[in-house]
C-alpha cells in the first residue's frame, strides 16, 4: 500500500491594515487554488483577492482566510484590519466679492490644513484663511487628522471687477441751452 501525503497549501494573507474610514482595502491571499474569506458584519468571499469598498468601523476586526490545494488539503491564516476615523471634512461655499475685497474662506474636520494656491490668502495651513485674490480663483484645501487620514474641499471665490465710470470732460453751457454729455462706463455684467 502507497499512501501519499499531500502537503498543506503554503497560504500567505495580507498582513495587518490599517485603511482609513471610506476607503477601498484589497484583501490578499495566495498558496491556494480556491479560497474562502470570513470577517466582521457577516463579510463572506470565495475569490483570492476580495475588495471591502468604502469600509467603515463595523468592519473592523479579523479577517481568516481558508485555501485548498488541488489535493483537497486545506490550511488557513488570518490578517487584522484596524479602521481609522475619516477626515469630515466641510468647507465654506463658493463666493463672490469685487476686485480689491477679501473674504474668509472656512473649513472644519481636520487638525491641518493646507490650502492651494497660496496666492491671496492670508495663511495658507489654517483653516480659516482671508482670501483677497486679483482673480477669480478655485482654492483647494487639504485637510489632515491626528490618525493620518486626509480629505479635500474646494471653494471657488469669484473676483467681479470693478466697474469704471468717466463722467466725460467739464462742459459749460448757458442757462436753457441742451447740452451732450459725453459720460463712459467699463465693466463686467
Amino acid at each position: 500500500i502507497t499512501i501519499q501525503i499531500n502537503p498543506l497549501p503554503n497560504i500567505q494573507a495580507t498582513d495587518s491594515l490599517d485603511p482609513c474610514a471610506g476607503t477601498e482595502v484589497r484583501l490578499d491571499a495566495s498558496g491556494g487554488v480556491r479560497y474562502q474569506w470570513t470577517g466582521p458584519g457577516g463579510f463572506s468571499s470565495a475569490v483570492a483577492n476580495p475588495v471591502i469598498s468604502n469600509i467603515n468601523a463595523g468592519q473592523a476586526g479579523l479577517y481568516r482566510v481558508t485555501a485548498a490545494s488541488d489535493s483537497g488539503c486545506i490550511n488557513r491564516d488570518s490578517t487584522w484590519i484596524t479602521v481609522r476615523p475619516a477626515v469630515n471634512l466641510v468647507v465654506s461655499a463658493s463666493q463672490s466679492i469685487c476686485e480689491g475685497d477679501n473674504v474668509q474662506l472656512n473649513a472644519a474636520g481636520g487638525s491641518q490644513y493646507r490650502w492651494e494656491p497660496a496666492a491671496g490668502l492670508s495663511n495658507a495651513t489654517i483653516a480659516n484663511p482671508i482670501a483677497s485674490p486679483a482673480e477669480t480663483t478655485l482654492y483647494t484645501t487639504y485637510a489632515s487628522n491626528a490618525a493620518g487620514c486626509t480629505d479635500t474641499g474646494q471653494v471657488n471665490v469669484t473676483v467681479w471687477k470693478r466697474p469704471v465710470a468717466n463722467a466725460g470732460p467739464d462742459l459749460w453751457t448757458i442757462n436753457g441751452a441742451s447740452i451732450q454729455l459725453q459720460g463712459s462706463a467699463s465693466g463686467s455684467d
